[in-house]
């Protein structure tokens, strides 16, 4: 309804909607590709570590894609692919590799983000997938040690650590300051660099992230301790009829 051709008019009208409601602002959307970026640089397979680090000022001066998303606010483009292996747990204690437990899944549709949204968050996307993860799993956000969020744009991880129920609505801006998502921070993120820095494989290098780190194979990246992570994935098709956005989630264990 708004003339949006593909993705990144799309997430910049979102983005520019959290700005006008809310206050985010892009130093707090760089603030997320800086640290997705830093983890990266310790990730051997990362399609941007041998780009090296950036800083705030660095996100600020790339180049405007659309207004307000700055070029390092965009996932980049990637050949390759990633792949699970899902069997019982029966079966799981006999493989050389030690096991991940699915502990908990959702998945929910919804066409919210088109027209503006509602006040009400029970109809903003993916909090029924989330509610269902966590009904199912049995824990609570602060039982989550770890997350790997899809991070196509950098204004979708803000409206996911919202719709997920991680900060409060509007809060996402402020929630990722001072380091929160980082290593050693309150919600470590994205640890392998994620679909802005890692490599954008729909998706799939998220779940094979949360698996290393709940194996603690990940070595300079590794979370300590981490026993339970939180996993997402997105997409759809936005800019046709009818519109629809899917939401999928899993809490992994140990």
């Amino acid at each position: 309804p708004y003339g949006d051709i593909g993705a990144i008019p799309f997430q910049a009208h979102i983005a520019r909607n959290h700005m006008h409601r809310y206050g985010l602002t892009s130093r707090q959307l760089g603030e997320i590709a800086v640290t997705f970026r830093k983890h990266a640089c310790l990730t051997p397979h990362a399609q941007m570590r041998p780009k090296g680090p950036f800083t705030i000022e660095d996100h600020q001066n790339s180049r405007m894609v659309i207004e307000p998303l700055h070029l390092l606010d965009v996932c980049v483009n990637t050949d390759g692919g990633g792949a699970v292996v899902v069997t019982s747990a029966e079966r799981a204690k006999d493989l050389k590799q030690p096991p991940v437990y699915i502990m908990g899944m959702g998945q929910s549709h919804s066409s919210e983000m088109v027209p503006p949204w509602p006040e009400k968050t029970e109809h903003r996307g993916g909090t029924k997938a989330s509610e269902m993860a966590f009904r199912m799993a049995g824990v609570t956000h602060k039982d989550i040690d770890v997350a790997q969020l899809y991070d196509g744009f950098t204004i979708l991880v803000i409206n996911e650590l919202e719709n997920f129920g991680f900060c409060k609505l509007g809060e996402g801006g402020s929630f990722v300051e001072g380091g929160r998502l980082g290593l050693d921070g309150e919600l470590p993120s994205n640890t392998a660099g994620g679909l802005m820095s890692e490599g954008h494989l729909m998706g799939m290098g998220h779940v094979v992230e949360a698996v290393r780190q709940l194996r603690g194979q990940c070595g300079e990246r590794q979370v300590k301790d981490a026993e339970i992570c939180f996993v997402n994935g997105y997409g759809g098709a936005p800019h046709e009829y009818p519109p629809t956005l899917s939401y999928s989630t899993l809490i992994l264990r140990r």
